[in-house]
This record gives structure tokens, sequence and C-alpha cells, in this order.
């Protein structure tokens, strides 16, 4: 089952989520296959910029527009880089890492995160007068 984007409205977070969402379904369809293991080493690897430049870019609009909510909000993308980390490492180890297990993570953290947190998020920019085509200085 493919999964869809959960809209926060604002149009550049949108955008990024889909490139999370292909990820996510890309390794769903291999998952299974021979091409499981290299499909995780994939996606770490896209994960990995993901966490990267678009954490970073809701970072830099929490800080700007003063989010109450920022502490937490980062702490949980803190968490999700140290997951990531972690699967990477034990790869790097020869460690097995199921597809199935990466997944089951990236679907809680496309519902609890982007579905609630990111939603919170975009309402609070949205009252800031900074929604929908919100971009934050670079």
């Amino acid at each position: 089952m493919e999964l869809t984007l959960i809209k926060t409205g604002l149009n550049d977070i949108d955008s990024q989520h889909e490139q999370l969402i292909g990820c996510i379904n890309d390794l769903a369809k291999s998952a299974g296959t021979e091409n499981a293991k290299e499909a995780v080493k994939i996606a770490l690897m896209r994960l990995s910029y993901y966490a990267v430049s678009h954490l970073a870019y809701e970072e830099q609009g929490m800080t700007f527009f003063g989010y109450p909510r920022a502490a937490e909000h980062i702490e949980q993308h803190q968490f999700f880089v140290h997951k990531l980390e972690t699967i990477t490492e034990k790869i790097k180890q020869g460690l097995n890492t199921p597809a199935t297990d990466l997944l089951i993570f990236m679907r809680e953290w496309l519902l609890t995160h982007i579905g609630k947190e990111d939603v919170l998020y975009a309402e609070f920019l949205v009252s800031c007068n900074a929604a929908p085509n919100y971009k934050p200085p670079v």
C-alpha cells in the first residue's frame, strides 16, 4: 500500500514531505525482494539528505517566527537523525536491517511527526500570516 501526503498547507514543506513519501514508497516496493538490502542503503542515503536539508529548513522557520513548541519539535528531529545514524551504523557493521524495520519507523514518523507535529507548526505559521508560501530567511 502506497503512502500519500499528509498536507500541512505549506507548499515548500509539503513538497519536501512528498520526497520523503517517495523514498518510503520506493523502499516498500523493494521490501522482501532480492534488492531489499540495497534498497535500505539507498533509502538511508536519501533520508540522510532529507534530514539535513528539510529539518534545517523547518528549524530556521521555527527560530525566525518564534514557534513556542520549537524545542520539543527539534528534539523529535534529533531523534529522527539519531535513529537513521543507528540504522546506518548497524549496516556498516554488517548487521542485517530489514527493509520492514526501516519502513515501520518511517511510517510511524509520517503519522506521528508529520501528521501531528508538522500540522501544528503549519497552523502556527498560518497564525503568523506566513502560509502557504512560507519560506524562512536564508
